[in-house]
């Protein structure tokens, strides 16, 4: 009886140990997706300290990594020939904020939240500071979001 506890111990490690969670997941498929080897690397193995990336002015990639990245990150990238910038803020940080804001953005006094990779920020946009709350206000002073006044406009238009 004790070699059957034994046995069923032994596969429900081994079940829970294969299966694989939902961020994970996600973070594969990010990888897998990756434009360039270094960009899926840094995805990979660095999370915290990535950025996202961009297409810059001369059509190749950009990738943005944060000021704190280790030392064993940079000198990989350095190696190669991925164009990086150093920036303040990881993706991560700058979706949360983005999702927070979002979910309620007219409590927020807010009718757009958006990322912008290049910039490295959440920007807002609101028709009257004065229903901003105190939640945006926060996130402006830490430097994670920006905030325009009205309606965006296009380079385009």
């Amino acid at each position: 009886m004790k070699s059957i506890k034994i046995i069923i111990l032994i596969l429900a490690v081994a079940i829970l140990s294969a299966c694989k969670t939902e961020e994970n997941i996600q973070n594969e498929d990010e990888v897998d997706f990756a434009p360039t080897q270094e960009i899926g690397y840094t995805i990979k193995n660095y999370r915290y300290y990535y950025g996202g990336f961009y297409i810059n002015s001369e059509g190749s990639y950009t990738l943005c990594i944060t000021n704190n990245s280790p030392l064993e990150l940079v000198e990989y990238l350095e190696k190669t020939n991925q164009e990086i910038v150093y920036v303040s803020n990881n993706l991560e940080d700058l979706e949360y904020v983005n999702t927070l804001l979002g979910q309620k953005m007219i409590e927020n006094g807010l009718t757009s939240v958006y990322i912008d990779i290049e910039k490295n920020k959440v920007f807002v946009t609101s028709d009257d500071l004065d229903l901003i709350s105190d939640q945006v206000k926060f996130y402006i002073y830490e430097e994670i979001v920006e905030i325009n006044t009205g309606e965006i406009s296009s380079e385009y238009d």
